[in-house]
């Protein structure tokens, strides 16, 4: 990922669960040495069969550094009448690269 960009991440869920009983999911990109930490959930993820996709802004991008990031995605599943599940992927490490532009670009 470039700083300032637009990236799209796509996490693919391979448990053999019922994703009809999905109720929320969330993906979060973080940088532990910056504290950045970004959510997106419900309506900023988009879905393709078993994978999820989530978009992040310029506004998102610019406040990482150049480094390493970590990504994942958390899911609750409705296990009605018992408790919900909650299943999370593998953290994925993501390179942030530098970019010479570091304004909106517009």
């Amino acid at each position: 990922m470039y700083l300032g960009t637009t990236p799209k991440f796509t996490i693919e869920i391979t448990d053999t669960i019922d994703l009809s009983r999905i109720k929320n999911i969330y993906i979060t990109l973080e940088q532990k040495k910056t504290g950045v930490e970004i959510t997106k959930s419900g309506s900023d993820i988009a879905r393709q069969d078993n994978k999820f996709i989530a978009s992040f802004t310029q506004e998102d991008t610019l406040k990482f550094q150049k480094g390493r990031a970590q990504i994942q995605l958390k899911a609750v599943i409705d296990n009605s009448p018992e408790e919900d599940i909650v299943l999370a992927t593998p953290i994925f490490e993501i390179e942030v690269k530098d970019a010479l532009y570091l304004e909106i670009a517009t």
